[in-house]
């Protein structure tokens, strides 16, 4: 009943709502004046197979042209000067962040953005900026296992796993291997490549579904003046599962990494999985980082800290229509 329902929604009721503009509806009656969309990619073909981390690039567009008709397209830092009380909005207003550093970002992104002139931020998780052979977070390493075999059985120190799940607990393994400590998530991902002879299958994926961009195309790609680069760790820990000194580390290499490839000041940080911590936030501010973003606010005390804003994330599964309802519904939720 409920995917009928679904259905219904996603064909029939949102197409009508957008289509005569009722979407506004929500936005009309909030208080909130700006909101700080997440994208991770944008590929040319539907990639939801595989990952549902990427709006395919026609849908994306539409979304931009939406969105620059009916609000302004705001820097990243003009999003926390309003935050700070020291920049006014003339109408509602957006951000447009993306996280990892995606190959699509410089090959699909960037020629939409510069076709309507709208500016965007990229957070980089510098460990992808090491030369590899396959250049890709251990994001996609798991992407790679689900897709390939996620129904397999196997185990992990001693925790049996069927159709990814524990057998004794029903955790997820995404959800495991976030909470592992780093050396231990590092050697489950490598047990589980090498079983499942994961590079070999990431031969028969599209490489822009998966490939990040090495140091050499991300100092090409920063030197866009609608391109702002911010920190995503090194690593891609969730910065709030592990121990304060490898958080400190995670926040100062990536951020050295950065200004040493760029010759520019790094001060903006998205957090991995939006996880921190009140001691997370203080480092932060510590290494430099001026601006922090989360995805949900973790913290009573953060919307009203100046130093962290939330953020909406768009997904590659739902139809234009539906996310246009929901970007519109989340100034209610999100906003700022």
């Amino acid at each position: 009943m409920k995917t009928i329902i679904r259905g219904i929604a996603r064909d029939l009721v949102f197409p009508a709502i957008t289509g005569i503009g009722l979407e506004r509806i929500p936005l009309s009656f909030s208080r909130n004046k700006l909101l700080n969309l997440t994208y991770h990619g944008v590929t040319r073909e539907d990639s939801t197979w595989f990952s549902p981390r990427h709006v395919q690039a026609n849908i994306f567009e539409s979304q931009i042209r939406y969105i620059k008709k009916n609000f302004d397209i705001l820097d990243l830092k003009e999003a926390f000067a309003y935050k700070r009380g020291e920049y006014a909005l003339k109408r509602p207003s957006i951000t447009l962040t993306f996280d990892d550093g995606y190959l699509n970002n410089k090959e699909v992104v960037l020629p939409i953005l510069e076709k309507y002139h709208v500016p965007a931020t990229f957070f980089i998780a510098t460990e992808i900026l090491e030369d590899k052979q396959f250049n890709t977070l251990w994001t996609d390493i798991f992407a790679a296992i689900r897709s390939f075999a996620g129904k397999e059985e196997f185990s992990l120190n001693d925790r049996d796993f069927v159709n990814l799940r524990d057998c004794s607990s029903g955790v997820h393994l995404s959800d495991h291997l976030k909470k592992c400590k780093p050396e231990q998530r590092d050697e489950h991902l490598r047990y589980l490549t090498t079983k499942f002879n994961i590079m070999k299958q990431l031969e028969n994926v599209p490489i822009e579904f998966w490939k990040m961009m090495d140091g050499e195309t991300l100092k090409e790609f920063a030197k866009s003046p609608l391109v702002t680069i911010g920190s995503h760790t090194d690593r891609h820990f969730n910065l709030g599962l592990i121990d304060e000194d490898l958080a400190n580390q995670e926040l100062k290499i990536s951020r050295r990494k950065l200004e040493n490839l760029l010759d520019k000041p790094i001060d903006l940080i998205a957090y991995p999985d939006g996880s921190y911590s009140s001691e997370v936030k203080n480092l932060a501010e510590k290494n430099g980082y001026l601006g922090q973003l989360a995805v949900n606010y973790q913290l009573d005390e953060d919307p009203m800290d100046p130093r962290i804003m939330n953020r909406h994330g768009v997904s590659g599964t739902t139809t234009l229509s539906s996310t246009l309802f929901f970007m519109n519904l989340a100034f209610v939720k999100k906003g700022l």
